[in-house]
């Protein structure tokens, strides 16, 4: 067995392989075996790499991470873009392929992985026969979701694929459009990230990123209720997100759990853009959005602006904590009636915090020139008491562990499957003689090549970046204030 030296320009971490002879699975999984109490009491994580019918056995220690795996199999086969597992594990691929993921989720554990080959990019376009189909895991009211690969690099995807014909009849060219322009200029950690966009003869696509932790709704359904701490998490990384959109003039329009992706780490993705509208400081005056989430202002036709989106984020903070939306019923025309004429109520013997019913209270007030981050916006609404202990920084940067881990053996959004009208879909799409219309000039997008669109998106980073540490620091200098303060009383 051959040791590499620790100090190698190479590796900042022990590692052990195999001499590069053949050896029998079996044997490989026998050795392991009897070794198994010695390597977990060692805390190191063993992980196979196949190549051309040789096995390398890895030891790498604890805080090793899938960019050193993948470091480590380069130096065997250096040409390979990622790994996979040898008996095509969904769930193990896409860990594989994340950045930076720790390895310690496989101790206890004996994975065989193999490269993908890199493969050169022979065409100017990405299109429908770079990706590998492997199931649906959505449906929607005019569209399909479908976990993807990307030959050349492995990568998985959500393609959510949309028909021409359904467009058409419902009249939401605009909305469509306006969905592929607000994703191809964002780009946030919390905001789900359009990879590409393409229109095929018949259907128009959309390949975002892919979240394997399902969605907000999900947990929600699964614990009925969180805490406020737990609450506090998600609604911060939100509202982080939300500030990005605000400030680039856009009203999202369309809050509600369903729509909040979780990742496999745990963190939101702010997903589907579909209403979300650009508003140049004026009101907007379109009828949209979940019925138990609409705002007064959008109900009585008063015109709204990005008041409306406190107004929703209110709701979404009540139903987490409560287990449903304030003013819900099964007749949507109550629901409606209700949101004009009915104050909140909260359920009796309710363990809330006086801080938490005063925001959600404010936040659900139906004047809207009343309602808090009238004057300040997002920014106004963090000064509230509610986020008194709240690091900016540490959530920006995704330092706040989540309260609900996926388990990334049995990811959420890997247990949907639906199969109903599939093959016949895929086929279509696949199918080079099928002719349709063109209803866009200039929808086609791939991210990797838009480098004018990535120096901008860069300069607003900064400034946003700029923003949330102005007022991080003065949230901290408030706390620092009230803590001397009550010391000195003390």
């Amino acid at each position: 067995m051959k040791k590499l030296d620790k100090s190698s320009n190479h590796s900042n971490f022990s590692l052990r392989i195999k001499t590069q002879q053949s050896i029998s699975p079996k044997a490989i999984q026998k050795t392991s075996e009897t070794q198994m109490e010695d390597l977990q009491n060692k805390s190191n994580i063993q992980i196979i790499f196949s190549h051309e019918e040789k096995l390398y056995n890895f030891l790498f220690p604890y805080e090793a991470t899938t960019d050193q795996l993948l470091q480590q199999a380069r130096k065997i086969v250096p040409t390979i873009s990622n790994l996979v597992t040898t008996n095509s594990n969904l769930a193990m691929d896409y860990y594989l392929q994340l950045p930076n993921q720790k390895l310690n989720v496989f101790q206890g554990r004996i994975i065989t992985v193999q490269g993908v080959p890199g493969l050169l990019a022979l065409k100017s376009k990405t299109g429908l026969r770079d990706f590998i189909f492997i199931k649906c895991i959505g449906v929607g009211g005019f569209s399909r979701v479908y976990l993807v690969k990307k030959k050349q690099s492995g990568r998985f995807s959500a393609m959510k694929i949309i028909e021409k014909k359904i467009i058409m009849e419902k009249k939401i060219e605009n909305i469509i459009e306006n969905e592929r322009n607000i994703l191809a200029v964002t780009q946030h950690p919390f905001l789900n990230k359009l990879e590409y966009a393409l229109e095929c003869p018949n259907h128009l696509i959309f390949i975002t990123e892919f979240c394997a932790g399902g969605d907000l709704l999900y947990y929600l359904q699964k614990y009925h209720v969180f805490t406020e701490t737990q609450a506090r998490f998600y609604i911060v990384e939100f509202i982080l997100g939300l500030i990005y959109l605000h400030q680039l003039d856009i009203i999202y329009r369309d809050i509600k759990p369903e729509n909040i992706l979780i990742d496999i780490t745990g963190h939101i993705q702010i997903a589907d853009f579909g209403l979300a509208k650009p508003t140049r400081n004026e009101y907007a005056y379109s009828f949209c959005g979940s019925p138990e989430y609409m705002a007064p202002e959008m109900l009585t036709n008063q015109g709204h602006n990005q008041q409306l989106d406190h107004y929703c984020l209110g709701v979404l903070l009540y139903e987490l904590v409560i287990g449903c939306p304030p003013f819900y019923s099964e007749d949507i025309n109550k629901i409606y009636e209700n949101i004009i004429l009915k104050e909140v109520e909260f359920p009796k013997n309710n363990q809330l915090s006086n801080e938490i019913k005063d925001l959600i209270l404010r936040l659900l007030c139906k004047d809207q020139k009343n309602r808090i981050g009238h004057q300040g916006g997002l920014l106004e609404i963090l000064d509230h008491k509610w986020f008194e202990n709240v690091d900016l920084i540490k959530f920006l940067y995704r330092k706040v562990t989540p309260p609900f881990q996926p388990d990334i053996f049995k990811p959420p959004a890997l247990q949907k499957e639906y199969k109903d009208g599939d093959l016949d879909l895929i086929r279509k799409l696949l199918d080079r003689s099928v002719s349709g219309t063109t209803m866009f000039q200039n929808f086609y997008y791939d991210q990797s090549v838009e480098m004018d669109i990535k120096v901008e998106q860069q300069k607003f980073l900064k400034f946003y970046h700029q923003l949330i540490e102005q007022q991080n620091s003065k949230m901290q200098r408030r706390q620092k204030i009230k803590f001397l303060r009550k010391t000195r009383l003390v």
